[in-house]
């Protein structure tokens, strides 16, 4: 499993070369006005599938893969606040990325952000 940490600024430099700046501001405008500071610290963490899988039954009580996990931590830090850690099925993202016809690496920012705004407290049904 790979592992990296970002701070929330540099998440949008990062993955801002793709074609989905808009969406990434959005979310990161959406989360800074949320949480009314500028520094968030989560880790990312890029799995495969049977990894995923077990995560998803431990946590959720679902026996398969699923695309992308959050997991909740708060803790307040010196310079802002650590929130938790995303995790991305790398098997899952290319799959997806392949059926909606778009790059393995835009898929993946996609489901950072999916996994970002659910450490913010944003979910859907």
């Amino acid at each position: 499993m790979a592992r990296f940490q970002l701070e929330s600024t540099q998440l949008i430099n990062r993955v801002s070369r793709e074609n989905n700046r808009g969406f990434l501001v959005w979310c990161y405008t959406e989360i800074m006005v949320k949480k009314r500071q500028d520094k968030l610290h989560f880790t990312i963490s890029i799995t495969a599938d049977e990894q995923m899988k077990i995560l998803n039954e431990k946590h959720r009580g679902i026996k398969h893969s699923t695309d992308v996990l959050s997991f909740e931590i708060k803790e307040k830090l010196s310079d802002g606040e650590w929130v938790g850690e995303i995790v991305v099925s790398k098997d899952y993202a290319k799959k997806q990325a392949k059926q909606l016809g778009h790059s393995f690496e835009e898929e993946t920012a996609f489901l950072v952000a999916h996994g970002v705004m659910h450490l913010m407290g944003i979910h859907h049904d």
